[in-house]
């Protein structure tokens, strides 16, 4: 059983994470709308592909996309290669 003096430190400990997760995702909303806004000039496209599965179905294509400038990055998914 944590001693009286543990439990206080665990519970300072407890609020200071609780504070600095906010500000992480105050930040992380703000990067996430200022990449929103971003034209994304000079994307960089990767295709990419996982296939000879022995069900056909279950091969997949897709292309990797990331901005040399705001550093966002997403994939989408195609049905077959094109």
């Amino acid at each position: 059983m944590p001693s009286c003096n543990e439990e206080k430190i665990s519970k300072v400990c407890c609020k200071a994470i609780i504070k600095h997760r906010e500000k992480i995702n105050a930040i992380q909303a703000k990067i996430k709308e200022l990449q929103d806004r971003c034209p994304h000039y000079g994307l960089i496209k990767t295709p990419g592909a996982d296939v000879g599965n022995w069900d056909r179905n279950d091969d997949e294509y897709w292309t990797d996309y990331k901005c040399p400038y705001c550093n966002k990055q997403w994939r989408t998914y195609h049905d077959e290669m094109s």
